[in-house]
């Protein structure tokens, strides 16, 4: 018989088997590096709850002590154990064969999960591991998809209680170029982290559902706060893989694989299921010009890059339609409070509606319509107000907003002679713009406003004003030129 002081000093010099060690563990005594890393893998083999609780927990500091450890938890063959149990989610808990006492086993397999996350956490850059746990992760990664179902190991608090850990691992293993690239090939992985950004807006039936749910991790259980940090991952993660196909010379220039992955992401039909459990599906591209109108400190860099990149890309083709540039404009008219922001969706409107197919000459006459349907002519004239005189640290380059802003306004110019914007133009004129009043304010703002401070600014942004007023007087019987009033067969309109 042990004495008490006698386990204590065993405890402290971790001189102690991990059964004992188990059961004088409370659930604030995380640290289980006191245990060998055998003895903690063994445990965990045998469906020990504490011990496996703990690991799921262990920290991440990478001091040279934890490390070693961590490399003998991964010797000891911690991910083969992980992986044999989730191999198994498809099935209920009591298929699973445990060694341990009843009363010491596991009950919540989300754990498992959570461990699963720890070690590929403090894993990044091991490949052998990434690789193993890509090729073994097919059953866990069928029910953390399957969004309909949502069960894991036959129940539905463990998928909630598991949601957060997954997508983290879907992070930690694409750290690995190699792995990430046989992970995103499974099928439904990219479909999930796309769902996962909106499941908080879109999946009301998840939302519900998940403050219902019996979370036995922790009673006060924030299932917003949790919802929140999944797209946060989700979100960081998309991020990732733009900027890995962002183009082989910047954004310019993309390759095969590159539109077909944009394309795959604009046209991903994303689910939005309300309390009742009826669902609709909306594509990719919609929701993200969607939530970019919100205006959502958190989310709205995001919205923008990924629309930006999603049209310079795809060249536009089935990817973005008039919905789509109703809400960027939305955004643009009334939420854009910055020159960076205003810099960001000039590039974005511009990448919209100028496809670059190597020079800029292919304009749209139904995208420019819609875009100045929804306020293009006055975007262009408030932003050359209210951001001309803006010292630009890249000045005379395509992404210096002034230039992107001289090419949304010619792209009015070009088009206002074509069927669509010829009556889009008159309907903004008639319903919201007084020629002559635009014509003087603007002047007025540029030749009396910058005449003395920025000498030679006014330049570009003249020629902005003179766009648009010329776009104004060519959708009426107005010379382009001169201005004068000529008759009405003696106008060209393009009958497209």
């Amino acid at each position: 018989m042990v004495s008490k002081k006698d386990k204590k000093k065993q405890r402290r010099t971790g001189k102690v088997k991990a059964s004992e060690q188990r059961l004088v563990m409370r659930d604030d005594d995380w640290n289980i590096t006191k245990l060998s890393p055998t003895e903690v893998v063994e445990a965990i083999r045998s469906g020990d709850k504490i011990i496996t609780r703990a690991a799921a927990r262990m920290q991440t500091q990478n001091d040279a002590t934890e490390i070693v450890y961590r490399e003998k938890l991964y010797e000891a063959g911690i991910i083969d154990a992980l992986l044999h149990f989730l191999s198994m989610c498809e099935g209920p808990l009591g298929s699973v064969d445990l060694s341990i006492n009843s009363n010491q086993r596991i009950f919540t397999p989300c754990h498992w999960v959570h461990l699963l996350n720890t070690m590929t956490k403090i894993n990044l850059g091991k490949g052998r591991f990434n690789m193993q746990i890509v090729n073994n992760l097919g059953p866990l990664i069928k029910c953390m998809c399957d969004t309909k179902k949502r069960e894991l190991f036959e129940s539905k608090a463990q998928w909630y209680g598991s949601l957060d850990s997954f997508v983290r691992i879907l992070g930690n293993v694409m750290q690995d170029a190699d792995a990430g690239g046989v992970l995103l090939k499974i099928d439904g992985v990219f479909d999930m982290l796309l769902q996962c950004i909106f499941i908080k807006d879109c999946r009301l039936d998840i939302v519900k559902e998940m403050k219902q749910a019996d979370y036995e991790l922790a009673p006060d259980f924030d299932d917003g706060g949790v919802l929140n940090k999944i797209a946060e991952n989700a979100q960081t993660l998309i991020l990732q893989m733009n900027h890995e196909h962002r183009g082989v010379r910047g954004v310019r220039s993309f390759t095969n694989d590159d539109v077909k992955y944009f394309k795959a992401m604009a046209t991903t039909p994303i689910i939005s299921s309300t309390t009742n459990g009826s669902c609709s599906t909306t594509p990719f591209v919609h929701l993200i010009a969607q939530k970019l109108k919100k205006n959502e400190k958190d989310t709205r860099g995001f919205c923008l890059g990924a629309l930006m990149m999603l049209a310079l890309a795809t060249n536009n083709e089935g990817t973005t339609d008039k919905e789509v540039i109703i809400n960027v404009m939305d955004f643009a008219l009334n939420s854009v409070r910055s020159f960076d922001d205003a810099m960001l969706i000039t590039l974005t409107i511009f990448s919209i509606l100028q496809p670059r197919t190597g020079v800029f000459t292919k304009v749209s006459d139904t995208r420019v319509a819609a875009a100045i349907s929804s306020g293009l002519l006055e975007l262009c004239i408030d932003f050359a107000v209210r951001y001309g005189e803006h010292t630009d640290p890249h000045p005379n380059t395509e992404d210096h907003m002034i230039t992107n802003l001289w090419h949304l306004a010619s792209s009015a110019h070009v088009t206002a002679l074509h069927k669509r914007s010829f009556k889009a133009i008159n309907g903004r004129r008639s319903d919201q713009m007084d020629r002559s009043s635009v014509a003087s304010t603007s002047e007025n703002t540029f030749i009396i406003g910058w005449e003395n401070k920025y000498p030679g600014r006014n330049e570009r942004c003249s020629e902005i004003i003179q766009s648009i007023k010329a776009a104004l007087f060519l959708s009426t019987t107005s010379c382009c030129q001169c201005l004068k009033t000529i008759r009405n067969s003696a106008v060209k309109r393009c009958s497209n």
